[in-house]
C-alpha cells in the first residue's frame, strides 16, 4: 500500500510497539509543528533507507537519511491516541545534507537529478534499490558506506535548516537489510 495514496496508520504498522510510536509520533508532530508555527517551516519528512559510514574521527557512526518526501502526522481522536501517516504530494528528493556531507568530506560529487531519475514512474510507491546501490556505486571510496532498509516501517526525519534529528520508528516486525559494497 502505498501512503502517497493511502494513509498509514501508526498501530496498523507498528503491532506490539504501537505504544512506543505513537509516543514518538506525538513528540515528532510537536516539532514539527512548532517549526512550522514559529519558523514557517515544515519539517516532516519521511525518509527511505539510511546511509552510514565509518566516522574515522570518532566512534559515532553517522547516519544520515538517503530519500526524503514531505509528510503529515494527522492524529486520530481527540487525545491522539494514534495517528495516520501520510506523504504529501511533493516529489521524493535526495537529501541535500546528505549529498554536501559526501562532497565536502570525501570529495564525492552526485548528482541529485540522475539518482532521482533512478526511480522511474511515481505513481505507486517506486522501486528505490536503483537509487541505493548506485549511491554504494558513487561512494565506493567512502569506508565503511552503506545503506540500511527497515521493511516494516519508516523512519521520520525532521529538518531544521541544514541539521537532521532522525527518528527511528521500527516496529516488531523489522526486517533490516544492508546494501553495501561496490558494483
Amino acid at each position: 500500500m502505498c501512503p502517497r495514496r493511502h494513509p498509514v496508520r501508526i498501530s496498523d504498522a507498528f503491532g506490539d510497539e504501537t505504544a512506543d510510536a505513537i509516543r514518538r509520533c506525538r513528540a515528532i508532530k510537536a516539532r514539527a509543528d512548532e517549526n512550522d508555527e514559529e519558523r514557517g517551516l515544515r519539517t516532516l519528512s519521511v525518509a527511505w533507507e539510511m546511509a552510514t559510514w565509518t566516522n574515522s574521527v570518532s566512534t559515532y557512526t553517522p547516519q544520515a537519511p538517503v530519500l526524503l518526501c514531505r509528510a503529515n502526522l494527522v492524529p486520530r481522536g481527540g487525545a491522539a491516541d494514534d495517528f495516520d501517516l501520510q506523504l504529501d504530494e511533493a516529489e521524493w528528493e535526495i537529501n541535500p545534507v546528505l549529498l554536501h556531507v559526501l562532497a565536502s568530506n570525501f570529495d564525492v560529487r552526485i548528482d541529485a537529478e540522475t539518482l532521482l531519475d533512478l526511480l522511474g514512474d511515481e505513481t505507486e510507491l517506486p522501486d528505490g534499490g536503483a537509487v541505493f546501490d548506485r549511491l554504494i556505486k558513487e561512494c565506493g571510496d567512502v569506508d565503511g558506506f552503506e545503506c540500511s532498509s527497515y521493511a516494516a516501517g519508516f523512519t521520520m526525519a525532521l529538518a531544521l535548516g541544514e541539521y537532521f534529528a532522525s527518528r527511528d520508528l521500527r516496529g516488531s516486525a523489522r526486517l533490516k537489510s544492508s546494501r553495501s559494497g561496490t558494483l
